[in-house]
C-alpha cells in the first residue's frame, strides 16, 4: 500500500494559568473528536483525524525530559526578561486526511458538496462530542479528490474550540477567527453565551466572499 500521507502541526501556543499544559488545547479536542466519531463511516474524511502527538519534549539536565516550554528556554535569561514573555508550550500533532484549499473546487456543485461535509461533521462535533468550533473561515474548511474525481469537505483547525459543558469557554468574548468571517457578537465581544449558530453566520460570510 502506498505511504499515508499526514498533515504536521508543531506550534507554540499559550500555556494554562497553571502547570505546563495548554490553555486552548487542541490535541485534546481532536482526541474526543477522534473517540467520539471515529467509528463512523459516514462522517470519515470530514474533520481532522488524530493520528498522533502531543507536548514537544527536550533532554534534561539532571533529569529525564521536561516539556518544551519557553521558561526553558529562556531559563538563563534575567528574570526582568523573563517575566515579559508569556509563557508558550510547544507541541505537535499529526492528522489526516490532507486537504486542498478551498478555492481549488472546480464549479458551484463541488463547493454545495464540501460545505454539505464539512456543516455536517460541524454539528456532529457540536451534538456528539459537545466541541464548538468557533473559527469557521476559508482557510479552515478544505477538501479532498478521491481517485474518482469526488470531493470530499474537510473541516480543519480546532486551536480555538471550546468544550460547551465548560460554562467559561462558552461564554468567553475573546474574539476568535478571521475578521471577515466573525459572527457580530463574536466581533463586538459579546457577553451573550456562543453557540453554533456563531459558526454557521461565518458561513454565510465565506460563501459569500468565496470562491469568485
Amino acid at each position: 500500500q502506498p505511504a499515508q500521507k499526514v498533515l504536521i502541526k508543531d506550534a507554540w501556543a499559550y500555556a494554562a494559568a497553571t502547570g505546563s499544559k495548554v490553555a486552548r488545547d487542541e490535541l485534546s479536542n481532536l482526541r474526543a473528536i477522534r473517540d467520539k466519531l471515529g467509528a463512523d463511516d459516514a462522517l470519515a474524511g470530514t474533520y481532522s483525524h488524530l493520528e498522533a502527538g502531543g507536548i514537544v519534549q527536550q533532554k534534561g539536565k539532571r533529569r529525564g525530559t521536561l516539556n518544551d516550554t519557553t521558561e526553558l528556554i529562556l531559563a538563563n535569561f534575567k528574570a526582568s526578561v523573563r517575566d515579559n514573555v508569556k509563557k508558550r508550550v510547544h507541541w505537535r500533532v499529526a492528522t489526516t486526511p490532507v486537504g486542498e484549499d478551498l478555492q481549488k473546487v472546480r464549479s458551484v456543485d463541488e463547493l454545495i458538496v464540501v460545505v454539505g461535509d464539512v456543516m455536517a461533521a460541524h454539528t456532529a462535533i457540536v451534538r456528539r462530542c459537545g466541541i464548538l468550533h468557533r473559527d469557521l473561515s476559508t482557510n479552515n474548511i478544505m477538501f479532498c479528490r478521491n481517485d474518482d474525481d469526488m470531493v470530499r469537505g474537510l473541516l480543519i483547525d480546532f486551536n480555538n474550540a471550546v468544550l460547551q459543558s465548560n460554562p467559561h469557554d462558552e461564554q468567553r468574548p475573546d474574539r476568535t477567527g478571521i475578521y471577515p468571517y466573525m459572527s457580530i457578537g463574536n466581533l463586538e465581544q459579546s457577553s451573550v453565551k456562543r453557540t453554533a449558530l456563531d459558526d454557521w453566520e461565518s458561513l454565510i460570510y465565506i460563501l459569500w466572499d468565496k470562491p469568485r
